[in-house]
């Protein structure tokens, strides 16, 4: 750099300007005296400005010492994952999420202390490949959460598998510290009803599988309204409804109809077509103890499942890292549990889907975010929000709901897309729990809220 200005000794020696030097006026620079009302101005906003500076440090001394006990709260139940965990099979990579999720303990006590309850006390669940039964899980999640030096709440946090290039892929799922209670993923649906109602409330994709990969054709075939028509037909969430209702009466369910009929679907989603896709329906009926005869394929089922078959299969040749990365995960099997190259294709279009629903619902998130919605969990395709501070828990539902429709169409909008769709489900709290009472959750509620 060049020497400039007073570094340049030439400029200092008076009369000797270099050459080239402008020549101002020498009382160019001259700066008169303020005034005394100039004086009182700039003294009152300097003191106002101290004042304002001595207040920004208080605050962000306080924010810092709350971000750092419950750092350290969180440490007690989440380890530093930062680096992949080498599993038996394969590589996992822990995603930058950890929610804390309150949770009525309170009411989880008295629903197992109830008589009344006890058959569903026992019912058998699986968990990290092992067998347990509700009634061990509610103990377990009452323990971990109830503990005094906690934080009172359900921390998680969220892994995903790596590919062979290093990307996430697949579903995301969430962890407890040292598997100490039962994710939110992992509870069954009666569970979560009784453990979350008040608290938070249950954002769920319409028809995920079935509206993510009609979403997909649609938006890359221009054809796809004369290739897929009663696919796309029963994919509108309206019609979908209804459908599943259709479903349960054609095979005569009569609890639970709607849930019975969508895992139906969607466990045909995932199977060959042929003998696979009957052997499915067989064992389905056979579990919801379906009415015996009548036609195997429910109305619009035949349909409907061919054409999902036809497009799984095209959207597939679109997207060959799907099939790689299914090809991977099926060769770190052990070989008696390996299938053929041929077979893959179910599990090559879960993880295709798996990604597809990971950026929906991180972007529903986001967005609800930006409206001052918090979420708390992730449920694969679905996600629990936070009840506002304030209010009923129905008038913050109202709210919800209506930032839910705006999202949506937001999202459909951004991705060029037709039947996404993010609605509030309301739980559905088996017959043998207790009533809510709104008196026992005000705490872990606050608790949530001041979670950072």
């Amino acid at each position: 750099l060049q020497a400039q200005g007073a570094d340049d000794p030439l400029w200092s020696a008076p009369g000797n300007p270099p050459l080239g030097a402008p020549a101002w006026p020498p009382d160019t620079n001259n700066v008169q005296d303020p005034d005394r009302s100039d004086t009182v101005v700039v003294e009152a906003v300097a003191a106002a400005a101290a004042v304002l500076h001595q207040q920004r440090e208080a605050r962000n001394k306080q924010v810092m010492q709350v971000c750092a006990r419950q750092v350290t709260e969180a440490q007690k139940f989440t380890p530093n994952d930062a680096m992949p965990e080498t599993g038996e099979r394969g590589a996992r990579v822990v995603m930058q999420l950890v929610t804390a999720q309150p949770v009525n303990i309170m009411r989880l006590r008295v629903w197992r202390a109830l008589s009344g309850a006890v058959r569903d006390m026992k019912k058998v669940r699986k968990a990290d490949w092992r067998s347990t039964t509700v009634g061990d899980e509610i103990g377990r999640l009452v323990q971990h959460v109830g503990r005094k030096e906690g934080p009172g709440l359900l921390i998680q946090n969220y892994t995903r598998k790596v590919d062979e290039e290093g990307d996430p892929r697949a579903r995301m799922y969430a962890r407890v510290y040292n598997q100490e209670a039962p994710t939110g993923q992992e509870m069954s649906s009666d569970m979560r009803s009784v453990a979350f109602e008040g608290l938070v409330y249950d954002c769920d994709m319409c028809g995920a599988g079935a509206a993510l990969a009609a979403d997909m054709v649609v938006r890359a075939d221009p054809h796809a309204m004369t290739n897929y028509p009663t696919l796309l037909e029963l994919t509108e969430p309206d019609k979908r409804e209804a459908w599943l209702l259709t479903i349960a009466t054609h095979y005569g369910i009569k609890t639970r109809p709607r849930a019975a009929a969508k895992k139906l679907i969607m466990a045909l989603q995932y199977v060959h077509p042929g003998t696979e896709c009957t052997k499915q329906i067989v064992s389905w009926r056979a579990r919801h103890r379906a009415k015996p005869g009548g036609n195997l394929y429910a109305p619009q089922l035949s349909a409907y499942i061919t054409q999902f078959y036809k497009a799984r299969e095209w959207l597939l040749m679109r997207d060959p890292t799907a099939m790689r990365y299914a090809v991977r995960c099926n060769e770190q099997k052990p070989k008696d549990e390996r299938r053929a190259d041929d077979r893959l294709g179910p599990s090559a279009f879960s993880a295709l889907l798996a990604d597809r629903e990971f950026d929906a619902i991180s972007d529903v998130a986001a967005r609800l975010a930006a409206r001052s919605f918090k979420t708390v969990d992730v449920i694969h395709d679905g996600l629990h929000i936070l009840r506002p501070p304030t209010g009923t828990y129905e008038e913050g539902r109202a709210q919800l709901a209506a930032a839910l429709a705006e999202v949506s169409a937001e999202v459909r909008k951004t991705r060029r897309w037709r039947f996404f769709k993010v609605r509030i489900k309301p739980f559905e709290v088996p017959e043998s729990a207790p009533l809510l009472d709104e008196s026992h959750i005000t705490d872990a509620l606050q608790k949530a809220h001041a979670w950072i």
